[in-house]
């Protein structure tokens, strides 16, 4: 695959797929399986796996793996996948799991800067260039701070592409639109910069983001997929309201924990989730899961 077709692929609409568990806390396949299908008929762009909201910190490598394989089995090709294989600095695991996203044909695999390297740029470089030159797959980077000792800065990014290490996309949580434009610049035409955060999607796109990567793409992409054509079109009032309610929907979701929050809704729709995560559940109390199963149980029209 060349870097240009890899780089094409990651635009738009790209939902951080939630992770089914069954009742007694394990992988539940067969909803993972219907929650994908269920994407392949939405507005979205790609799929990405075993992320942030995937509770990647809280699957086993094996589980990991066993994502991957349903998506490749169930979207079989009418989306582009991208697993999450990084988050640590296990470059062992990192690249089996890479090998095997590798053999299905996954469009690219996400790199999040592990939380247990050293700080500072060095350690960050060496950590990406380790995985590249083991793994025969595109890079797709996702810094989950946009700022501090464990960022992408954009001059490391420059570095990276001069160094020739294969990233065609990157995930930036930048929520400040001077720190996305030096991302943006700094990428160049080789990198596709997508925004992390929906609450600034817009302002991203103003600066040169090509799409998103929020866990609103799991339930309200149609909007979000709005405001890129607006903004596109030139109809930037259009795409200003289209900002606000995406925040409005996201403050109105959050009175329950992400990613339960995602899965409740989900239930709400039909789709066969249960309201189980790994991860701690900060805010779930039954009053905050009732009204927010109560507020978005008539929308499910926000997801195209």
């Amino acid at each position: 695959m060349t870097d240009h077709t890899s780089r094409h692929q990651f635009r738009g609409i790209i939902p951080p797929v939630l992770t089914p568990f069954t009742q007694s806390g394990k992988l539940d396949e067969p909803a993972l399986a219907a929650v994908l299908d269920w994407f392949c008929h939405r507005p979205v762009n790609g799929l990405f796996l075993t992320g942030g909201l995937g509770e990647w910190r809280h699957l086993e490598w094996a589980e990991r793996e066993r994502v991957m394989r349903v998506a490749a089995e169930v979207v079989d090709g009418r989306l582009p996948i991208v697993p999450h294989i990084g988050g640590c600095n296990d470059i062992e695991n990192i690249v089996k799991l890479g090998k095997v996203a590798a053999k299905l044909r996954v469009h690219a695999a996400a790199l999040i800067i592990p939380e247990d390297i050293p700080e500072g740029p060095e350690p960050i470089h060496d950590h990406i260039a380790a995985v590249a030159r083991d793994v025969e797959l595109p890079l797709a980077l996702y810094d989950t701070q946009g700022r501090g000792p464990r960022s992408v800065t954009p001059d490391l990014m420059r570095r990276i592409l001069d160094d020739n290490i294969q990233v065609v996309a990157m995930k930036y949580r930048a929520m400040q639109g001077d720190d996305m434009l030096a991302m943006v610049e700094a990428a160049g035409d080789r990198v596709n910069v997508l925004a992390g955060a929906e609450t600034v999607f817009l302002p991203a796109l103003a600066v040169g983001a090509v799409g998103v990567i929020g866990g609103g793409c799991n339930i309200y992409p149609s909007i979000l997929a709005g405001i890129q054509r607006d903004y596109d079109a030139g109809r930037h009032d259009e795409a200003i309201e289209g900002q606000r309610e995406v925040n409005r929907l996201l403050a109105a979701s959050s009175r329950v924990s992400w990613p339960l929050a995602g899965k409740i809704i989900w239930q709400a729709w039909g789709l066969p989730v249960q309201p189980i995560t790994r991860a701690t559940c900060r805010d779930c109390s039954p009053e905050a899961i009732r009204e927010v199963q109560k507020i978005f149980g008539p929308m499910q029209h926000i997801a195209g």
